[in-house]
């Protein structure tokens, strides 16, 4: 942030580079542990590339890539109690062969033994993705995290680029929720956004 600061000064307004550089050092220090407080994180970060955009475009792309966000467009889908989904499902990703080991833990393959097609629905896209993190409870698209991103963030949500996906956004999608699924016709998943109703969600509900 210093290293922005200094980078800026005499190019643009060195009152309003002050300013606002003092805002992003108080949205660094905000506390992000419950949703309430990622919200209010989500809204002031909004504001500081508000803030930016009007001093200086670059300037608030730099912000946004060093210091702001996360790189654009890097998602993943967790995947709730993913030990026990996995015990119970343990060739749902990958036909024919297990991904975690029985401790639950460790994975059996490669990344490339855990790549599967994932067909995004209703489009009918299909991306590759991959099985990762630690108990195999998060999915990412093979080869570049933001494949997935890009679908998601440009053509599900259409959202401005460094917009976050908050839950007023998904609200007014009426998304709350992933359904993966397989049919009998080919070998991959299935995802679906939808939206699910906590006093009677569905039959193949996972949570």
């Amino acid at each position: 942030t210093e290293a922005i600061h200094k980078k800026y000064q005499g190019k643009v307004d060195n009152q309003r580079l002050a300013s606002l550089i003092e805002d992003v050092y108080k949205y660094l220090e905000m506390p992000f542990k419950t949703g309430g407080e990622k919200d209010l994180m989500a809204t002031k970060r909004l504001e500081i590339m508000k803030s930016a955009q009007k001093i200086s475009p670059l300037l608030a792309d730099e912000l946004a890539a060093r210091v702001l966000f996360r790189p654009n467009k890097e998602i993943y889908i967790k995947i709730p109690k993913a030990r026990l989904f996995h015990e119970k499902h343990p060739e749902f990703f990958c036909p024919n062969k297990s991904v975690m080991k029985q401790d639950g833990k460790k994975f059996f393959s490669t990344p490339d033994d855990r790549k599967f097609t994932l067909v995004l629905e209703p489009s009918g896209y299909s991306i590759p993705a991959v099985i990762v993190q630690q108990g195999g409870k998060g999915i990412e698209s093979y080869g570049s995290q933001s494949i997935l991103g890009e679908w998601l963030i440009e053509k599900v949500f259409g959202l401005p680029k460094y917009t976050p996906i908050t839950e007023e956004v998904l609200e007014e999608k009426q998304i709350n929720g992933i359904r993966l699924f397989r049919i009998d016709a080919d070998d991959f998943v299935h995802m679906q956004l939808i939206w699910i109703d906590s006093a009677a969600p569905p039959k193949d509900y996972w949570n």
